[in-house]
């Protein structure tokens, strides 16, 4: 690197020129007043040629100056990201600074308001895996038990649990939920019922469950689908029990199961990580079977039967969750290649 000390001799010398520079554009400025006719003589352009220098040698003196020293040791601009130690959170690998991995260590650390620590608390207590997030916000790995909460006194204004929904989305998409603070925009973002596996800690206020998830909590979710359509309770599988006559069961361990048995044998089973899958796959069998009694009772004289079936389970379903009916919509096109329908309507619904 270049010793400053040696060239400032130089430096020197380059400011004399371009001082010297100036007095002679001024000495052909006055010239050519006095003389208009005249051309500029040659040492104007040795005048000009000076004073590029002077300016050169300012502006890289500026430069130089506006500079940081550099010392042994410390990281350059291009090196002041901070270290990043790989971890592993609610089943992914994640990228954690030094303050996620105190935050995590530290029994004691607290970061949402005054309003939700007392449950951010109660989960570290309860071994809940936590997340720093941004601001006042948090990450937890587990679903909750709402009525559990709000009966510990834990969901009062400010305070709210709320669920995010989507009209539209895609295959993968994961819905959102949240303990809120409305007063100061804090939260504590937790896992969606909907995407609940049988692996998700679930925390309630009264303690630390055995099981994450039971075949309880499934069937108090089916049941409340179910309230918005008014199934009847014959159209529901059993849980944990199969009664052997073709009604679908739920079974419950590693994974959840949908399974129909009939007269001793296993007809169908079906198994998922997802529990929205579960309760796709339980209300389309619920809402085939209150489209087949509603088309029995409409049934015409001629004209392919399925047609009425299929649009009411369709819309049985879009009343449910508008994706689970664009699904549905998709299989029975997918059947109707195979075995079209029988009379002379349109070929699709």
């Amino acid at each position: 690197m270049t010793n400053p000390r040696s060239s400032r001799p130089a430096t020197i010398a380059l400011v004399l020129i371009g001082v010297l520079g100036g007095f002679l554009v001024a000495a052909a400025i006055a010239v050519s007043i006095e003389h208009p006719h005249r051309e500029p003589a040659p040492w104007f352009f040795l005048g000009l040629l000076g004073l590029g220098l002077l300016g050169w040698v300012l502006r890289s003196v500026g430069a130089v100056g506006s500079r940081k020293p550099f010392r042994s040791g410390q990281a350059g601009p291009s090196r002041t990201r901070e270290a990043m130690t790989a971890v592993t959170f609610a089943g992914r690998s994640e990228l954690w600074t030094e303050a996620h991995l105190h935050y995590r260590d530290d029994p004691e650390a607290v970061a949402t308001c005054v309003h939700l620590q007392a449950v951010e608390r109660a989960m570290r207590a309860a071994g809940v895996a936590l997340k720093l997030h941004t601001g006042q916000s948090i990450v937890a790995d587990c679903a909750v038990d709402p009525d559990g909460l709000e009966k510990a006194g834990w969901l009062h204004p400010p305070v709210s649990h709320i669920e995010r929904y989507a009209v539209e989305r895609f295959d993968d998409w994961v819905p959102g939920a949240w303990i809120w603070c409305a007063e100061h925009k804090a939260s504590i973002q937790i896992v969606h019922p909907d995407a609940v596996t049988p692996r998700t800690p679930c925390f309630r206020a009264d303690g630390w469950p055995s099981s994450p998830i039971q075949l309880a909590d499934i069937e108090r979710r089916l049941r409340g689908l179910g309230a918005r359509i008014a199934a009847p309770d014959r159209a529901f599988p059993t849980f944990g029990r199969s009664d052997d006559d073709g009604r679908a069961h739920i079974e419950l361990d590693s994974a959840f199961h949908w399974v129909v048995r009939e007269r001793g044998s296993e007809i169908d089973r079906r198994s998922t990580d997802s529990l929205d899958e579960l309760l796709f796959w339980s209300m389309e069998a619920v809402t085939f079977e209150m489209a087949s009694l509603y088309e029995v009772g409409r049934r015409k004289p001629s004209g392919d039967t399925r047609r009425l079936l299929f649009a009411h389970q369709l819309e049985l379903l879009g009343r449910l969750e508008p994706f689970w009916a664009a699904r549905a919509r998709r299989r029975i096109e997918h059947i109707l290649i195979e075995n079209p329908f029988m009379d002379s309507g349109p070929p699709t619904l």
